[in-house]
């Protein structure tokens, strides 16, 4: 029996961009985010590799994977 687990919005499209990445025949680019915090005291409770893992809704992931000739949406809250 396999336990039902219901994904995200956001990993549904992850999962869609993916398949149609790899049916480009282009130069796959990855851009990565940075992330670091305000006051360096803080710096020991939030790791970057565990900012790096966040998935919050809304927000792209930490990892953006591009393909020359690929259409890009943009979406910006005004």
């Amino acid at each position: 029996m396999r336990a039902c687990h219901p994904r995200t919005k956001n990993e549904q499209a992850s999962v869609i961009n993916e398949i149609l990445l790899k049916s480009f025949e282009m130069v796959k680019y990855q851009y990565k985010s940075v992330n670091s915090v305000m006051n360096t005291d803080d710096a020991i409770h939030y790791l970057v590799e565990f900012l790096n893992t966040l998935k919050p809704p809304d927000l792209p992931t930490h990892i953006l994977k591009l393909r020359v000739g690929t259409p890009i949406i943009y979406c910006c809250a005004i």
